[in-house]
């Protein structure tokens, strides 16, 4: 029924008629193990727990099963509610193996000392498949209720339906290399994605070919649920200053730390620097630790040319304005994803002939969006009630954290 990889390089699975845990290694040898498991056990879901024996669910013994490399078997079920059909089971990042209780509408959790802990708060269907989540959750499907859960570590739960299918029934559920969950929907016929909304995670490393005037700066960074983008921040104090980048700024979407690096130039011999890697996403940005490193002693090498940098490319997102009741205008603009350090700036509404309508400041994170409110002037006010609709020009003018400036201007209906 269920099948999982072992830390002993085999495979195991559940034998859930015959109530059986099988073992298979890649060259196709099986072996099957039956004592110590209840008859009418049902055998269901298996994971590999971090003591390296293989735990699996008991759906008709209602318990929870241990199975060493060598075969020898425990079972758990004081502290599980009578009839709750232990169904799926996954480790968790918190060291103890976290399984749902199908009938039971729980999900528990059992140490791998057989210590079991229940919770029933929030959840409102069959709780199904469970996987461990990229951001230190644990996710499960609700088979009936068409939803989606998350449970913290602390037992907290949130149930989660907008966009899944009518009647989906989702099922099987599993961390993807992209940083994701995806799930399956048994009667929908589809597979569908959970996006993870988290920043990226990011680790500063050691510096190396550190001469008297440059050095080459490194660490990783773990992008998660969307492409992220990253830069090394240094100088002479932690307020840092500079900003050295690589000409490969755009990662993709995943869960495995990705390596990478960027030089600084034009340092002064015999000085202590500080540095940090920083990376950012649509959901946020991260900084790492900061280091240092001194330059070696020796005259100063020459001043590297770097490339003209004209500011960041702001978007405006919106496509329309409308004028509220109150006199305010919500404008949505999205700072490019390259600008890891963010951006900022001002935005101004202006009609055809450079009559100002209203402004606003911004400070926005690189790869974000976000919505501003501006407040029109009285004469605006009432050039939009006469006209009911007037064509304005919308004035953006964004700066990077070196101040570096690009302005952008798009024209946009502005009505009641």
């Amino acid at each position: 029924m269920g099948i999982a990889a072992g830390l002993d390089g085999n495979l195991w699975f559940t034998e859930y008629l015959h109530s059986r845990i099988g073992r298979i290694t890649t060259a196709a040898a099986a072996t099957e193990f039956s004592s110590g498991i209840n008859p009418s056990g049902l055998p269901r879901g298996i994971a590999a727990g971090p003591d390296g024996s293989l735990w699996f669910t008991e759906q008709g013994g209602n318990s929870i099963g241990r199975i060493t490399p060598a075969g020898a078997v425990a079972e758990f079920s004081t502290g599980i509610s009578p009839a709750s059909s232990p169904y799926g089971i996954v480790a968790g990042p918190d060291g103890s193996l976290w399984f749902t209780e199908y009938a039971g509408k729980r999900i528990g959790r059992i140490t791998t000392a057989g210590v079991v802990s229940e919770f029933a708060a929030g959840i409102n269907g069959l709780p199904d498949g469970i996987a461990a989540g990229p951001d230190g959750n644990l996710w499960f499907t609700e088979f009936d209720g068409n939803r989606i859960g998350r449970i913290t570590r602390a037992g907290a739960v949130t149930e989660f339906s907008t966009g899944i299918s009518a009647a989906g029934k989702p099922d099987g559920i599993a961390a993807g290399p992209d940083g994701n969950l995806w799930f399956t929907e048994l009667d929908g016929n589809r597979i569908a994605r959970v996006n993870i909304e988290l920043a990226p995670a990011v680790k500063t490393g050691a510096a190396s070919s550190i001469t008297s005037s440059a050095a080459s700066l490194a660490g990783t960074v773990t992008p998660l649920g969307a492409p992220a983008s990253y830069a090394f921040q240094y100088g002479l104090t932690s307020a840092y200053g500079s900003v050295a980048k690589s000409r490969i700024q755009i990662l993709a979407a995943g869960t495995r730390p990705v390596a990478v690096s960027a030089s600084a130039g034009g340092l002064r011999p015999g000085t202590l620097y500080h540095y940090r890697l920083v990376a950012a996403n649509a959901s946020g940005t991260t900084a790492g630790s900061d280091r240092t490193f001194i330059t070696t002693a020796g005259a100063r090498g020459p001043t590297p040319t770097t490339p003209t940098r004209t500011g960041p490319a702001m978007r405006v997102v919106s496509r329309s304005l409308i004028l509220t009741r109150s006199g305010l205008v919500r404008i949505a603009l999205a700072c490019p994803l390259a600008e890891t350090l963010g951006c900022h700036g001002t935005v101004a509404i202006q009609t055809a002939g450079s009559i100002k309508l209203g402004s606003a400041r911004f400070v926005i994170g690189g790869g974000r969006t976000r919505v501003l409110q501006l407040r029109i002037s009285r004469r605006g006010r009432a050039l939009v009630r006469r006209l009911h609709r007037v064509r304005v020009r919308v004035l953006v003018t964004g700066l990077d954290v070196l101040g570096n400036r690009r302005a952008v201007v798009v024209r946009l209906p502005l009505h009641r």
